[in-house]
């Protein structure tokens, strides 16, 4: 346990809002992918500002550098696109309400707490902080979901099954 978990609960929120986001996207109707990436990465950017303040007093009473703070932001940033292309795939693929609830949220849950029960380094949840600390554990989880967020924008482009882009 670090010496907060400030760090912790904001990607748990974080994760929620973004989900919500990519399901409340798919709502907006068909369009091309150009569009729906545009909408991607302004919702991501969208929910980075409205916790930038947040980051900035937590760095001050913590003593980040600004490095550290910027990949931070990076990796928050990242790990919304990711979520923010899950929330919409699901709304997508599946129409069972209770089922694309189950998958959201259980989803959610296991990604981020499964990895830190068996010991293994790559939830959102070790990698934050790490960056924060300016551990070498952050940068290789950075580059991580640097990956997964480029294949997920990739699978969220491709033409979906309901007509409905």
């Amino acid at each position: 346990i670090r010496r907060s978990l400030f760090l912790q609960v904001l990607v748990v929120l974080q994760g929620i809002l973004a989900i919500q986001v990519g399901e409340g996207e798919h709502g907006y109707g068909p369009a091309t992918p150009k569009i729906r990436l545009m909408r991607f990465l302004f919702f991501d950017a969208l929910s980075l500002v409205l916790v930038l303040p947040l980051l900035l007093v937590h760095k001050a009473e913590t003593g980040a550098s600004w490095p550290a703070f910027l990949l931070a932001l990076t990796f928050l940033a990242l790990h919304n696109l990711v979520w923010i292309c899950i929330g919409h795939g699901l709304a997508r693929w599946i129409r069972f309400e209770a089922l694309r609830f189950v998958l959201k949220y259980g989803g959610l849950l296991a990604v981020l707490f499964v990895p830190v029960f068996l010991a293994c380094p790559i939830s959102a949840l070790t990698i934050l902080p790490a960056l924060w600390d300016g551990e070498a554990l952050g940068k290789v989880g950075l580059l991580l979901y640097l990956g997964i967020s480029g294949v997920s924008v990739l699978w969220s482009m491709r033409p979906g099954k309901s007509g409905r882009g």
